[in-house]
């Protein structure tokens, strides 16, 4: 790490103006492919990153993982300021790393890692989309940065998100839709938005892998209410049961050997989620194991496939 990139991280814009006068670099890239205007700006240092903006250091440099710029930085570390002093220097708002994550897609996960984090993230995704960012840009795996928001439980991004035209129903490569991912996080404020703007309460995705001790294929096939079921969030049971889901609308696991189909209800009772097994009876469901007989291994889950909703938010291996 040069002397500029700590200088910068520190937030000394004397030191920083000394340096650059002295012939340093401001392109130069510190350990971990950073340069000094990547630092300044994920750690909210304003008075360094003006020096280096104003001695036209590229907003838009390219570094890190995935080869994000300082946008995508300031955005992950929910500096508004710093997004607000980028993007008046002219970076570019729709600009993504090489996974696809967006601006939008960082500021949405950068809700999550703080307290209060929703405000400062919707701040920021306000400035992304006055300056023109496309609320309905998907990464890789065709997630927008409203499922992210959703998975992060951050409401105020997700109603700035809708309101600049998300899809509601977006699915991504698995049918993931950002409705499961506010189901799995407990979101009801997310899940209400999102079934305010007509996403289907009843919609399913299916993740397909490979065994963890094998080569053989296996997938799941899970709904919202499966999903919230499962860790116990009543609120957002109660609300997908209010608006149509199928209290009885089965989970599907199948392994080279079996195929198992369960219910929200067996997936309430096995977590002891007593609150959201009362809700599903209420609404219908029916009380047994299984909708079929698995074989005598099968416990209704699978191993080789991530029990949980994977992360929208982490870049793609």
């Amino acid at each position: 790490m040069t002397p500029l990139h700590l200088a910068a991280a520190a937030d000394r814009p004397a030191c920083v103006a000394a340096l650059l006068a002295a012939g340093a670099q401001p392109a130069s890239l510190a350990a971990g492919a950073l340069s000094a205007v990547h630092l300044a700006a994920g750690n909210g240092a304003l008075g360094a990153l003006a020096a280096l903006l104003g001695a036209r250091a590229d907003a838009d440099a390219r570094g890190g993982d995935g080869g994000r710029t300082p946008l995508l930085s300031a955005c992950e570390g929910g500096q508004a300021e710093a997004v607000a002093a980028l993007l008046a220097a002219r970076a570019d708002p729709a600009a993504a790393d090489a996974h696809g994550s967006a601006a939008l897609h960082w500021a949405a996960k950068g809700a999550a890692a703080r307290p209060r984090g929703d405000d400062a993230a919707s701040r920021i995704v306000a400035a992304l989309l006055a300056a023109g960012a496309d609320a309905a840009a998907r990464t890789r795996d065709g997630s927008t940065a409203l499922h992210v928001a959703c998975e992060a439980a951050a409401p105020r991004c997700a109603a700035l998100l809708l309101d600049k035209g998300a899809d509601a129903d977006a699915p991504n490569v698995n049918g993931l839709r950002p409705l499961h991912a506010a189901s799995a996080a407990g979101s009801a404020e997310c899940a209400a938005l999102l079934l305010d703007a007509r996403a289907d309460a009843g919609a399913a995705f299916t993740i397909r892998g490979k065994h963890a001790l094998s080569a053989d294929k296996e997938s799941d096939t899970k709904t919202a209410l499966y999903l919230c079921a499962e860790r116990g969030h009543a609120d957002v049971a109660r609300l997908l049961l209010g608006r149509g889901a199928d209290a009885d609308a089965p989970a599907v696991m199948t392994t080279p050997h079996a195929t198992t189909r369960t219910s929200a209800l067996w997936a309430a009772r096995r977590g002891g989620h007593d609150a959201v097994a009362e809700l599903l009876v209420a609404a219908g469901a029916v009380e047994r194991a299984t909708l079929d007989q698995p074989d005598a291994s099968a416990d209704g889950t699978n191993d080789g496939i991530a029990r949980s909703l994977p992360s929208l938010s982490e870049p793609e291996p």
